[in-house]
C-alpha cells in the first residue's frame, strides 16, 4: 500500500541521525507521500532497554504505535536500529497476551488508547511499492560503495532484506560486502570507549581499503561511529587521513532523484566532506 498512505517517522537522537532526518523527509516530499509527525525515541528504547529494563521497552514503542494509530499513520523507521527494536516491540506485544495487556494498561493511564501498527523500514518500502520507478534522474554506474548495516542486521525478516539487490540495478551501484558488513561496538562505547573506537576504525579502513567510493550505511549507530566521531576514529586508526565519506540510502535515492543542494541531502551536517555533489 502506497496511495493515501501517511507516515508518522521513527526518528533518533543526536548527530548521526540528524543527516538522515533532513534527507528522509526531503525524499519522501519528493516522492509526494505524505508525513504526518516525526517522533524521537531514545536510548531506552533501543538495544539496551531490551536488556535493561524490557518493560518500559516497550511502553516507548506501545506509545509511539498507538499515537500513529491515533493519526491514521504507518509508523515509519529510516534506519535499521529504529526498525528493527520498533520489530522486535511489535512482534513481542503481538504474541505475549500477559505482557501486551500490562503495557496497553500503562498507555491508557497516560491517556493514551492502545494500540498496535507494523512499523515499515524506509528503504524497503520505497523499492516494494515501485514508487520511484520512472524518476530516477541519476545513476551510479561510475562508483563503488561498501555496505555497513547494524550488527543485528541478522534480526531484518526477509522482506526486509531484498531492497540492496533492487537498488543496485535501479541506480547502477556496484556495492561490496564482507565480514565488516555486519560488525559494529556503538555499544560498548559508554564503558570500553577506547575499545570501541579501535574496533570501529578497523571496519572503517577494511572498507575503505577495497579501493571504494563511499561507505553506504543503514545504520545510525554506525554512522555515528565512523562520521560523528571522525576525529576520535582517525586517532585511533593512526592514519593520516579519513576522507571517504558514509552515506545512507536516504541521500544516496534524493540524489538520484536530482537533488543537488547539500543541506537538502543533509550532507553539511557530515563531519566527513562528501565531493559527490
Amino acid at each position: 500500500m502506497i496511495k493515501g498512505q501517511r507516515f508518522l517517522l521513527i526518528e533518533g537522537e543526536g548527530k548521526a541521525f540528524a543527516p538522515l532526518a533532513v534527507s528522509s523527509k526531503r525524499l519522501l516530499g519528493s516522492l509526494g507521500l505524505e508525513i504526518i509527525k516525526s517522533y524521537e525515541t531514545h536510548s531506552d528504547g533501543g538495544y539496551w532497554g531490551r536488556v535493561a529494563d524490557l518493560e518500559g521497552f516497550l511502553e516507548i514503542w506501545a506509545l509511539l504505535f498507538s499515537k500513529a494509530q491515533s493519526l491514521g499513520a504507518t509508523p515509519l523507521a529510516l534506519e535499521e536500529d529504529s526498525y528493527l527494536n520498533a520489530l522486535y516491540a511489535f512482534k513481542i506485544l503481538s504474541e505475549n497476551g500477559s505482557l501486551c495487556d500490562k503495557i496497553a494498561h500503562k498507555v491508557t493511564q497516560r491517556g493514551g488508547e492502545f494500540a498496535l501498527c507494523e512499523p515499515l523500514y524506509l528503504p524497503s518500502m520505497l523499492f516494494e511499492s515501485g514508487v520511484m520507478e520512472g524518476k530516477i534522474q541519476s545513476r551510479f554506474e561510475e562508483f563503488r560503495a561498501a555496505w555497513i548495516g547494524s550488527p543485528r542486521a541478522c534480526e531484518l525478516p526477509s522482506s526486509a532484506k531484498g531492497w540492496m539487490m533492487g537498488w543496485k540495478k535501479l541506480l547502477g551501484l556496484g556495492i561490496v560486502e564482507g565480514f565488516f558488513s555486519f560488525e559494529g561496538y556503538a555499544q560498548m562505547l559508554s564503558f570500553d570507549p577506547k575499545a570501541a573506537l579501535a574496533q570501529s576504525a578497523r571496519l572503517y579502513f577494511e572498507a575503505v581499503d577495497l579501493g571504494i567510493d563511499f561507505i553506504l550505511t543503514t545504520s545510525a549507530s554506525q554512522f555515528g561511529m565512523m562520521d560523528a566521531q571522525k576525529g576520535a576514529i582517525l586517532k585511533a586508526s593512526k592514519r593520516d587521513r579519513l576522507e571517504t565519506p558514509l552515506l545512507y540510502p536516504a541521500q544516496l535515492l534524493l540524489m538520484a532523484l536530482g537533488e543537488r543542494e547539500r543541506k537538502h541531502l543533509g550532507i553539511d551536517l557530515h563531519q566527513i566532506k562528501v565531493e559527490m555533489v
